[in-house]
């Protein structure tokens, strides 16, 4: 996954007219303002949100050109790609010139974000916080969670990361044997037929049901297990901090009665 939401100005602040396309050398040609250029600019995001945790499998690597200079790896989770891989931090971010992380995914804390690059960057981008109105003296009761997080061993919460590694991976493996369980589709498994476990490496399981979504979703929270409704028609189900194992087949259950008092979805005749 990359992010293109790029603010281009000219000097005098007018916006510029900006275009983004994927050329076939997985380069991104860029048209601002009648200018062409090869992107400067490389976005990634290393756990891929749509390809259910895959860890360094589609990188997108920006052509330097004309006119633009950055090299942003954007890890919003950046631990949930560390754990798997076995390495401290992002797996493929020794190369980056600006790394942002974010501390809610997975880890507990309720808000909070790290920025990552030289000294110059980080002293820019305290100033521009503080322009946006991100300068609050009690800071520090919401960036304690934080440091609490990011703590080595038992005492913080990246290591533990890996149980909710496994509950997904319980989950998947339950929900593949379901009949009325399918593929998610996209880019989180394009291959039709039952939900492949395998592919499942992070916190977070997508599939699709033959049934009616929106009434399988809300029969499942009767039973007190709440999914999200995602695009392409798939289901996301979270594990995460305060979700344990029993918690895992009690949710195996619930999905079982659902997918039982909901009515299957007609099978299309060509």
């Amino acid at each position: 996954m990359f992010h293109h939401s790029i603010l281009a100005q000219h000097a005098d602040d007018a916006p510029l007219d900006f275009h983004v396309t994927g050329g076939k050398d997985d380069r991104v040609h860029l048209s601002i303002g009648g200018l062409q250029a090869h992107a400067a600019v490389r976005f990634t995001e290393e756990s891929l949100e749509r390809g259910v945790g895959a860890v360094g499998q589609s990188h997108h690597h920006f052509a330097v050109g004309t006119g633009l200079s950055a090299f942003h790896q954007h890890v919003a989770a950046v631990s949930h790609a560390a754990v798997p891989a076995g390495t401290a931090g992002a797996p493929g971010a020794a190369g980056a010139t600006r790394v942002p992380a974010c501390l809610s995914k997975g880890l507990g804390a309720r808000v909070g974000s790290l920025l990552a690059g030289s000294a110059d960057f980080v002293a820019r981008a305290r100033t521009e916080r503080k322009r946006l109105g991100g300068g609050m003296r009690q800071v520090g009761v919401l960036a304690a969670p934080g440091l609490v997080a990011l703590r080595d061993g038992p005492a913080g919460m990246i290591e533990r990361l890996a149980e909710d590694h496994a509950n997904a991976r319980r989950l998947a493996e339950a929900l593949a044997e379901m009949a009325g369980v399918e593929s998610p589709g996209d880019v989180a498994q394009p291959e039709p037929g039952p939900l492949d476990p395998n592919r499942v490496r992070a916190s977070f399981v997508l599939f699709r049901v033959a049934r009616d979504r929106g009434a399988f979703l809300e029969t499942l929270e009767r039973r007190g297990v709440a999914m999200i409704a995602f695009p392409h028609g798939q289901i996301r189900a979270v594990t995460h901090y305060g979700i344990e194992a029993p918690d895992i087949e009690a949710t195996i259950a619930a999905v079982r009665g659902a997918l039982a008092e909901t009515v299957a979805r007609p099978v299309a005749v060509a």
